[in-house]
């Protein structure tokens, strides 16, 4: 494999998912031989691993409708960064598709890992736009049937 990821100094499932969400697409490698590697080279057990697994297929999956509720719930639309756009896709994952994590940690986990990953200056604007999806939950889950 030519392309190789260095999952080892990730600390969290939500971390490497974001890692895996953003590395190798433009090289050409497939999810799965991504998930395969970051499996490979963590200590995640079955439940960090089925939350890795999850969170990344999941995005993957229902990458427009994520956009679509994001550019719909942020004034600003979608952000240029490629590191907040995952990070939001991961947290509105989160709050309307996963019903097994409590809103409040979708919203702080994702804040936190802007916070981690290099997107610090727009944990303010993930955690406003994060809390107005949670907010109008019901209204947001109607829409996409």
């Amino acid at each position: 494999m030519i392309y190789h990821y260095k999952f080892l100094r990730m600390r969290t499932p939500r971390e490497t998912a974001l890692q895996v969400l953003e590395g190798g697409a433009d090289c050409g490698f497939f999810l799965e031989d991504r998930l395969e590697d970051a499996f490979r080279e963590t200590a995640f057990g079955p439940q960090d691993r089925g939350l890795l697994s999850e969170l990344t297929r999941g995005v993957t999956r229902w990458r427009r409708a994520l956009d679509w509720v994001i550019a719909g719930a942020s004034a600003r639309g979608l952000p240029k960064s490629k590191t907040a756009l995952n990070i939001l896709r991961l947290g509105v994952y989160q709050l309307l598709w996963l019903d097994r994590i409590p809103d409040h940690a979708a919203v702080s986990e994702s804040v936190e890992l802007a916070k981690r990953c290099g997107a610090r200056r727009l944990a303010p604007y993930i955690n406003g736009t994060l809390r107005g999806i949670q907010r109008e939950r019901e209204s947001w889950e109607g829409r996409l049937g």
